[in-house]
């Protein structure tokens, strides 16, 4: 006798609300500040706290925040960002909405993260910035990749989307980069069903 088989349903993603989580969002739709408010200041200096990184600025969507970096340091039509092909589409996305134009170098096979030695390769008097992504929140290879971009003088911008608890020895990934982008959208470590945050060490950023 054959044995049936059984279906089992695996979610993308599951999402789990505390009850203060739910009263705090029915606190903030009551306020009538659905964008920008107290609650928003308070969760960048919450971010900044645990990360340890002096300046935090939320925005809507972590797409937005690593546009809004590269436009800051002056991505536009004709300069290049290199970054890795192995990442979320909205990575490059970020970039070409400036203008500029994404020049990929390629992973370590067994990180799957970008490889500074192929960034060392793709680097440029073009390039205007370098801008790894940690896969899954797993970081990049922070030491050879800032020794390749201070040498060049390039910013180092980080798609930091997984990345909210990541440290690289011992600290969070902002304290290695110029920026780093953290996403809360919905599959993210920490959701908040969209938006994101700028961290960075620069108050001129």
């Amino acid at each position: 006798m054959k044995k049936q088989k059984t279906e089992r349903k695996i979610p993308l993603y599951d999402i789990k609300l505390s009850v203060a989580a739910i009263k705090e969002v029915t606190a903030t739709v009551k306020s009538g500040w659905l964008n920008t408010g107290p609650r928003v200041a308070a969760f960048e200096k919450a971010i900044c706290r645990l990360t340890k990184t002096r300046y935090g600025a939320a925005v809507g969507s972590a797409t937005v925040g690593l546009q809004m970096v590269l436009t800051a340091i002056n991505a536009q039509p004709g300069v290049e960002v290199v970054t890795t092909p192995n990442t979320f589409v909205s990575t490059v996305e970020a970039i070409m909405a400036t203008g500029a134009k994404p020049v990929f170098a390629d992973v370590n096979p067994v990180t799957l993260n970008i490889d500074p030695d192929e960034v060392a390769h793709k680097i440029s008097t073009q390039t205007v910035a370098v801008m790894p992504v940690d896969l899954g929140g797993y970081p990049s290879d922070y030491d050879a990749l800032n020794e390749i971009c201070q040498a060049k003088r390039t910013p180092l911008i980080a798609d930091a989307a997984h990345s909210i608890a990541t440290k690289y020895r011992g600290r969070a990934v902002s304290h290695h980069t110029d920026a780093a982008v953290i996403s809360f959208q919905t599959t993210k470590n920490l959701a908040c069903g969209e938006g994101g945050i700028i961290l960075t060490p620069h108050k001129e950023l």
